[in-house]
């Protein structure tokens, strides 16, 4: 430390000398003010916010354009209202590297790219509107441990973020088959499960049911599967049009008027939650029902992620694993795997049906998946917003554990 010497004393011996020191700076313990104040200090939240530096919600930026591809490395925190409810949202964008968290295990039976006991690691999406639960969206980034060359445990730099391959239907057909579930003879209801659907309710009753970490999803959030529209549906619109992505799924005021058909937005709002009580619709939640409570990332959500259809980026965060240097492949966390989002695009009357799917090997989002192509499934599932924090901070080499009840 430095000492000042007394004025009384004389100070000859130290003129024209130089000093030199070290100033510490230790973080105090006076409340910031941290967004969403009554948030406990032990919850995921709070550390997402606090470890982005955001200590009120005024201090977080909004993108002001989607035109372009998103790849900054440095600003890769951001919010919109542009959501359910106008309900404030955060989200990663860009190559951001602090959103990782450990949740789950692979199952003693296994599975696809799974070893038996391996931790889950997965990317966190952003928050959920605080209307649908509030909760944390996570989106699957595979399983595995190796040794760094310092002698860390990290996250191996592997490409197994994702849990099988699948179609939507065997065949491409018409519109009926761009529906998560739909009816007999028509695309929505909730009558025929599509086979993304068949293969992540798999995935979860062989990887969540009936244990611990169950208690830790949140039932309530809305996975968008937007049909609006006839010929090019509503993300088309929004992503390819107008540049601007929405996180609702339901007619609002928000967004490019959203592109969404009055009385069929319900049906494309799917949730884990009992949608009738007492014989009345939950009109909020919507009509379109899940056994277990996941889906898929949606092409809005890859958008506001830093995605842009037609144009390749490969330096985005849900491209990525954890290597964080090489070439575009090695860095890929689904190899040469594409992979499927949970949004129609468009049809080509009774020939076609497309859904969004993200290519790999330019790294971009593509609006002609046929919906008979088998791409790869990464689910996607929210956390409750009240999942309490018990180390880490979203980094690959020290990622989010979250506290388990009874473990």
């Amino acid at each position: 430390y430095l000492r000042y010497k007394d004025s009384e004393e004389s100070q000859t011996a130290d003129m024209l000398k130089t000093l030199s020191g070290r100033l510490g700076v230790r973080e105090g313990t006076e409340d910031k003010g941290l967004q969403l104040a009554n948030l406990p200090s032990d919850s995921l939240k709070y550390h997402i916010l606090k470890d982005n530096n955001y200590y009120k919600e005024e201090w977080v930026e909004e993108r002001a354009s989607f035109n372009d591809i998103y790849t900054d490395s440095y600003k890769t925190f951001f919010k919109t209202n542009n959501a359910e409810n106008g309900d404030t949202v955060f989200y990663y964008a860009g190559n951001t590297t602090n959103n990782w968290v450990i949740f789950g295990k692979c199952p003693e039976t296994g599975g696809k790219n799974c070893t038996p006991g391996n931790d889950l690691y997965w990317r966190i999406i952003r928050t959920n509107e605080a209307s649908t639960g509030g909760g944390i969206r996570l989106l699957y980034a595979g399983s595995g441990l190796q040794e760094n060359f310092e002698g860390n445990s990290t996250i191996a730099p592997v490409q197994n973020a994702y849990v099988g391959t699948s179609n939507w239907y065997s065949t491409n057909g018409v519109s009926y088959n761009v529906g998560y579930t739909k009816g007999t003879s028509a695309m929505r209801g909730n009558d025929v499960d599509s086979n993304l659907k068949i293969a992540l309710d798999n995935f979860y009753r062989t990887t969540f049911s009936n244990t611990n970490y169950e208690i830790a999803i949140d039932i309530k959030a809305v996975y968008c599967n937007d049909r609006s529209g006839s010929g090019q549906y509503g993300s088309y619109k929004r992503l390819v049009e107008a540049k601007s992505p929405s996180y609702a799924c339901g007619v609002n005021v928000y967004g490019y008027d959203n592109y969404y058909s009055n009385g069929n937005s319900k049906e494309d709002r799917y949730t884990a939650i009992e949608y009738k009580i007492n014989n009345t619709d939950i009109d909020f939640f919507g009509n379109g029902y899940l056994d277990f409570p996941l889906a898929l990332m949606t092409a809005d959500e890859v958008v506001f992620a830093g995605g842009k259809s037609g144009t390749g980026g490969s330096d985005i965060w849900f491209n990525l694993n954890s290597k964080t240097f090489g070439e575009k492949n090695s860095k890929s966390a689904t190899g040469t795997q594409w992979w499927w989002t949970m949004s129609p695009s468009r049809g080509h009357g009774a020939s076609a049906a497309n859904a969004w799917i993200v290519i790999t090997n330019n790294y971009y989002l593509h609006n002609d998946g046929y919906v008979n192509g088998n791409y790869a499934v990464r689910p996607a599932l929210s956390l409750k917003s009240n999942t309490k924090w018990l180390s880490g901070n979203g980094t690959p080499e020290n990622p989010y554990i979250i506290k388990i009840e009874n473990q």
